[in-house]
């Protein structure tokens, strides 16, 4: 059993070197390669106490990336967290501030591929952007 534990907790750790990863998904990882729950258990507290798993930090970090990178509404921060097993411990605020800023930018790129949209056009985009999750206030903000 002990060899068991440290095969897992290497391949664990190795999977978490390639790319920071949540306490769910290394379980899965587990999980997929049949390892039992009670080794799974024993490794999860072994990567806990050495701090390889932090999903509080990841969270924090995850956030700071997307700012930068995606144009998501708040909607869809929160589902793709809850996906990797994390609760969202983002501040409402703040995910408020990232979804008026995802919507100021992908209205910046529409306006620049739609130069003379019509009111039409202006509607059309704005149900897009609704079922993509983003919220109708915020929208009203940004597309007055």
């Amino acid at each position: 059993m002990n060899n068991k534990f440290e095969i897992g907790k290497d391949v664990a750790i190795k999977y978490i070197m390639f790319k920071k990863r949540t306490e769910k998904e290394v379980v899965n990882k587990l999980e997929l390669l049949n390892y039992s729950p009670n080794i799974i258990d024993k490794i999860i507290d072994y990567l806990k106490e050495t701090d390889y798993i932090n999903d509080e930090r990841y969270v924090k970090k995850y956030f700071e990336e997307l700012k930068s990178v995606k144009n998501w509404s708040a909607k869809h921060v929160k589902q793709d967290l809850y996906n990797r097993g994390c609760e969202c411990t983002i501040p409402d605020k703040d995910l408020n501030k990232y979804e008026l800023q995802s919507i100021k930018n992908l209205y910046g790129k529409y306006n620049i591929k739609y130069p003379d949209s019509t009111e039409e056009g202006k509607q059309e985009f704005i149900k897009a952007l609704r079922n993509k999750g983003f919220l109708y206030d915020n929208i009203k903000k940004v597309i007055v």
